[in-house]
């Protein structure tokens, strides 16, 4: 199940770092932070998953940058699909073609300095398995000097 919630992790920074437009990101240092569930397991009750990120005025220009040495057997070869904007909030689907067959609809709203959303997946070959995941991110302010942690 931790490998699951990482693989739902690395989808979610794929989506977070692609729902933002150019002009609307604050370059800096982020955290995001992920809560999961399974609705088939509710007495599973995860620790939430976080990341923090550097995000450079360049990453913002093109944020799939942020994905790269990031690198899992089930979560490769990620889409964003069906993006919808409506004012600050975004729509899309998620399909990961790696060996978890990862795919999922989402919705989040963001701020220069803050994301807040879900991200409802479905993974697994032979046996299926359905994750609601809450997101949140915020800037935290300027980039430590050792650049990049996890």
């Amino acid at each position: 199940m931790k490998k699951l919630i990482k693989l739902t992790a690395l989808s979610l920074v794929a989506v977070t770092t692609n729902s933002f437009s150019v002009e609307d990101i604050t370059p800096g240092f982020w955290k995001i932070s992920m809560e999961s569930g399974v609705a088939a397991t509710p007495d599973w009750k995860p620790q939430p998953f976080e990341l923090s990120q550097c995000l450079t005025a360049s990453d913002a220009q093109n944020p799939d940058q942020l994905l790269l040495g990031m690198s899992s057997s089930g979560a490769t070869g990620c889409d964003i699909l069906n993006r919808q904007y409506s004012g600050n909030t975004l729509t899309f689907d998620v399909s990961c073609a790696g060996t978890l067959g990862l795919k999922g609809h989402g919705q989040v709203s963001f701020t220069a300095t803050s994301l807040d959303g879900t991200l409802d997946v479905t993974m697994g070959g032979e046996e299926k398995i359905d994750m609601q995941n809450k997101i949140h991110a915020s800037y935290l302010g300027v980039c430590p000097a050792t650049g990049n942690t996890k």
